[in-house]
């Protein structure tokens, strides 16, 4: 995971193996992991289990990571109440066009917000919007592969009698300085996908390349997905070893353009 945004550190679904060494001291009579009283059969298991995972045999099932996006926001006064759009994030776990969005068991949303299942889009639902201060966590699937969330925060902001903000439409979180964007490595002819990031106006939001930047997405066979804002594809042997560089275009439901246009990078393996 390469992305740097405000707000809590990366959450990765990922387990981290702990490699071992086996010493000198093979015997001639019995098979090496003998020399392992009580963990043998387990030592050879665990090989077994490491090398199809490898060989890509069976699906890891920590194949999507969260990058980090900030607290979400519900700022009232007397007179009404706002709740700031936002894309939560996921990458990895090779999605066809996007990741699918569940409330995870336990969890509930704060009143009058929902995330949208197939965008990750959190936002108001219309409904009378809750003033409490909250967490929940999401469930995440791309095809196979299925990863818990970390806990998303809810701030509640009182504004009292005074204007209740609300955020600008932009691809940026605010706070970040808007250079250049790191997403996750990709590998060629794997599966790639990492979604992207928007804040504010009104969703349903749409995305595309910017093809008068750059069209390394498009030769790279990778695509940004017009409806979830989701990269996607299978990166092709030629672009290996490369970098690609691309911008994209966010519109939202009022016709409106996403401010700052980071370029993003991905480095191809």
């Amino acid at each position: 995971m390469k992305r740097s945004l405000t707000g809590p550190a990366a959450v990765s679904s990922r387990d981290t193996g702990k490699s071992e060494q086996v010493r000198n001291g093979r015997s001639l009579t019995r098979p090496w992991f003998g020399s392992l009283p009580g963990l043998g059969a387990l030592a050879v298991l665990t090989v077994v289990a490491c090398l199809l995972v490898a060989c890509d045999l069976f699906p890891s099932t920590g194949g999507i990571e969260f990058p980090p996006i900030g607290s979400l926001y519900i700022n009232y006064n007397t007179d009404t109440t706002i709740v700031d759009a936002v894309t939560l994030l996921a990458e990895g776990g090779g999605p066809l066009n996007g990741y699918t969005w569940q409330l995870a068991s336990g969890s509930s949303y704060p009143s009058g917000t929902t995330v949208d299942p197939l965008t990750g889009v959190f936002k108001p639902t219309g409904g009378a919007l809750s003033h409490t201060p909250t967490t929940f966590k999401m469930t995440v699937t791309a095809g196979s592969y299925s990863a818990a969330s970390p806990a998303y925060t809810v701030r509640v902001v009182n504004y009292g009698s005074g204007p209740v903000p609300s955020a600008v439409l932009q691809q940026w979180p605010p706070g970040v300085d808007p250079s250049a964007l790191e997403l996750a490595d990709a590998e060629a002819g794997k599966p790639y996908g990492a979604s992207l990031y928007v804040l504010g106006g009104t969703p349903p939001y749409h995305w595309s390349e910017d093809v008068a930047y750059s069209t390394d997405l498009t030769t790279a066979g990778l695509t940004v997905h017009g409806t979830t804002g989701v990269v996607s594809g299978t990166p092709v042997s030629s672009v290996s070893g490369k970098t690609l560089s691309f911008r994209v275009i966010v519109t939202d439901a009022t016709g409106k353009t996403a401010a700052f246009k980071p370029t993003y990078s991905i480095n191809v393996r």
